[in-house]
């Protein structure tokens, strides 16, 4: 088990002090860092992790939960619906950077460096200008929708 706490990339000395607790396992481990064995309800659900059946009462209980949600059309549906949101949330915030690095660098960069260096089409970078010039007030989220939009 690995613990992890969330901490500013920019200043590793601010703490995010969210009070999350967070672990990374991984399915075939059996020690922690200090060299203890980890408990068997631990192990057994690693074991079920990895794809294993279940053996302990918890990994159980996983499995009937699992079985259940896959089982539910309404489960699916949410899960779909959630993947979709996840992309569409991942691609605006690739279009956010993308508006960020041009805010940064339109005076500094030819439009065929800032095409190459971001992998963006000439198309993109000019409807980002306009959204920009048409919108001077607009934050990087707000105008990367527009662009996004533009784009549909």
């Amino acid at each position: 088990m690995y613990p992890f706490e969330t901490l500013c990339n920019w200043d590793s000395s601010i703490k995010m002090n969210d009070h999350a607790k967070r672990i990374v396992l991984n399915t075939k481990g059996t020690k922690d860092k200090e060299g203890h064995e980890v408990s068997d309800e631990i192990k057994a659900m690693l074991s079920y992790m990895d794809g294993n059946a279940p053996e302990s009462e918890y990994s159980k209980m996983l499995d009937d939960a699992v079985k259940q949600i896959k089982g539910s059309q309404e489960r699916r549906l949410e899960y779909m619906n959630l993947n979709v949101f996840s992309a569409d949330e991942r691609e605006l915030g690739d279009y956010r950077r993308v508006v960020s690095q041009i805010r940064g660098n339109n005076d500094l960069l030819s439009d065929d460096a800032m095409i190459k260096f971001m992998k963006i089409s000439p198309e993109v970078l000019q409807l980002v200008r306009k959204v920009i010039s048409e919108h001077p007030d607009w934050d990087d989220e707000e105008v990367a929708d527009e662009v996004l939009a533009g784009l549909d």
